[in-house]
């Protein structure tokens, strides 16, 4: 691909040579695709705790094939040491893993991430009869309680069996391995054709202004993973999009609740019939419970994947990166993800960003109450800045911001015009570059500061 210095677009950095491009373009879709290959062949299928098992049985197999290389029973041979060396890395490994997971328990911070690997765990009858075991008689084998037990065991410096631990380990990947097919087979593909769904019958609003198939083909060409719920409680997401590796991840434990949801719509019916029957009074409070929580299955998973959805439709500037001198693409980065810009030392507007992508999320799923919705503050924080100007910002304008791509084939005046439209339009409600001064507020003062002076009048 040759290189020209075309409208101030090509950019010098060393050795490496800088250019922005179109999301649209053939180069970019290419991209996106290799990446999605990659995230599916190299990270589609881990849980906590995998990488400590695929360490271990590499080893195994090196250790195997020293055996057969071994002549007689020679425990000095050069072989036999070797093996004895990868045996004692593999059990240091296990210890390691397990003094970690000891570890997340005991930080408040992370401890109501441990409970998961301990109920997958516990699927397999003769784990849990084991584990059963560390805990009074008559008290029920709960999670909590079994990894509590475990806890004081080990401050009592009371040994845990590392080869129960391994067993706990593997159970757990086997156990998200098949989340992960159903996740795969059934589950994803029914999210897409919602999503798919919701879209179609907004688009008479405008609410999301790309073609269907364009939809359908972005949605076919990024890479969906599933988290594993350790992993997913640990960083605190249910979802996230990672446009660097053109990937959404998924809470396991979100897809969990969502296959549950029929159970328990079940359960509401049995427990109404049983109310009404018998006069049950404590039935309507089962049945009310259960209505909940099938409603709260299905509306959870819903609006994490239509959100993380939406920063993957949202317009983007896109910025390649050529080896001087290479034929090919070394890099690719986004200095816009929808309302959120890079700049040279920080990224600008994540707050309004996260708002209109929350916002747009409600107008799709319904939620006009916005009872599922995140990023509370950055929603009252939106509400405010488009009303209590000296006049009201249309929410198209947002929107049309939100959905824009660079296109470095437009004239200079008309790349990313609805942003800078945007830009204007808050200048004469309030001042010039507000936006500007608003954002390094909240980075310099927080959030609340921000909405306490847009609601005073005060300046920001």
């Amino acid at each position: 691909m040759s290189l020209k210095a075309t409208d101030g677009f090509l950019l010098r950095n060393g050795n490496n040579m800088h250019e922005k491009i179109s999301p649209e373009s053939k180069e970019y879709g290419e991209f996106k695709e290799s990446l999605k290959i990659d995230t599916e062949t190299f990270r589609g299928d881990e849980s906590w705790g995998s990488d400590v098992l695929m360490m271990l049985r590499m080893n195994e197999v090196k250790a195997e094939r020293l055996r057969e290389q071994v002549k007689g029973d020679d425990p000095e041979s050069p072989e036999a040491k070797h093996i004895e060396e990868l045996e004692r890395r593999n059990q240091e490994e296990l210890r390691r893993s397990f003094e970690n997971y000891i570890a997340l328990d005991k930080d408040p911070k992370t401890k109501g991430s441990t409970i998961f690997l301990m109920a997958e765990a516990m699927q397999d009858p003769s784990i849990r009869e084991e584990l059963s075991a560390l805990i009074p008689k008559g008290r029920l084998p709960l999670s909590n309680r079994i990894v509590e037990a475990i806890v004081q065991k080990t401050e009592r410096g009371e040994e845990f069996s590392m080869e129960l631990w391994e067993r706990m380990l593997e159970q757990n990947q086997k156990t998200f391995l098949e989340k992960l097919r159903v996740f795969q087979e059934k589950v994803l593909p029914e999210l897409k054709q919602k999503f798919l769904e919701a879209v179609h019958s907004a688009t008479e609003k405008g609410t999301v202004p790309i073609p269907e198939e364009k939809i359908r083909q972005m949605l076919d060409t990024t890479a969906f993973i599933l988290r594993d719920p350790t992993a997913a409680r640990l960083e605190n997401n249910m979802g996230r999009y990672d446009p660097e590796n053109n990937t959404i991840l998924v809470a396991s434990y979100l897809v969990d609740s969502y296959l549950h949801a029929p159970e328990w719509e079940k359960s509401v019916k049995q427990d109404k019939d049983m109310a009404e029957f018998y006069g049950d009074g404590g039935g309507k409070d089962r049945a009310e419970k259960y209505r909940k929580m099938a409603e709260h299955g299905r509306a959870n998973l819903l609006h994490t994947f239509y959100h993380e959805a939406l920063h993957m439709l949202s317009g983007k500037t896109v910025v390649t990166e050529y080896e001087e001198g290479a034929e090919h693409l070394a890099d690719f980065e986004h200095k816009k993800i929808g309302l959120r810009h890079v700049g040279k030392k920080v990224a600008r507007f994540r707050w309004l960003n996260e708002a209109m992508t929350e916002h747009v999320t409600t107008e799709l799923t319904g939620d006009h109450d916005k009872k599922y919705a995140g990023y509370k503050k950055e929603l009252e924080l939106f509400e405010l800045l488009r009303t209590k100007g000296k006049k009201e910002i249309p929410l198209e304008l947002f929107k049309n911001a939100y959905f824009e791509n660079f296109d470095p084939d437009q004239n200079e005046q008309e790349r990313l015009r609805h942003w800078k439209l945007l830009r204007l339009e808050l200048a004469e409600a309030y001042e010039h570059d507000f936006i500007v001064k608003l954002d390094k507020t909240i980075q310099e003062k927080g959030i609340d500061h921000a909405i306490k002076s847009l609601k005073e009048g005060l300046a920001v």
